[in-house]
């Protein structure tokens, strides 16, 4: 898992980790789920948002709600285990809900907002769309083919 090149971009969540204790050794920023991290991680920052961090692959373990208002946090501080060396997180994801609520083109947005950006409408519900075969079914905004510049919706059968 490679720190992403594309942070600039990022308007979603964003935790920074490090290999070492008080944000040490080598770091990286990342602003999405990670399963898998190949490496330890013993300190971590939420530099933007929320994240849930794991101490067990694919969102396994114990975890813990992590947020900016944090600040910097050694890994043992955040699971009380000062007993341990052993506490290491190994996966994490974004909570994303209406202000933090997507990055890059946010096909994976998952805020409420139900009318479109673009003239107010309400939104249609996405099974009744064009993209209905790959859409969440729910009226609120989406990009779920990735294909425009941000989340949004359709308020009739053509028009977004």
């Amino acid at each position: 898992g490679e720190g992403t090149d594309s942070f600039d971009k990022c308007i979603g969540p964003v935790v920074e980790v490090c290999t070492e204790k008080d944000m040490g050794g080598d770091c990286g920023r990342y602003y999405d789920d990670n399963l898998q991290i190949n490496y330890d991680i013993l300190s971590l920052q939420v530099v933007r948002g929320e994240f849930e961090v794991y101490t067990a692959p694919n969102h396994g373990g114990d975890y813990s709600l992590v947020t900016e208002t944090d600040g910097p946090l050694n890994v043992e501080e955040i699971f009380n285990s000062y007993d341990s060396d052993e506490t290491k997180v190994l996966s994490f994801k974004p909570i994303l809900n209406d202000v933090f609520c997507s990055f890059e083109k946010g096909e994976n947005f998952r805020g409420s907002f139900r009318t479109s950006a673009s003239n107010g409408k309400p939104c249609l519900n996405w099974s009744d769309t064009p993209l209905s075969d790959i859409a969440l079914p729910n009226t609120y905004c989406q990009n779920p083919d990735g294909s425009a510049d941000e989340p949004f919706c359709y308020t009739s059968e053509t028009e977004t």
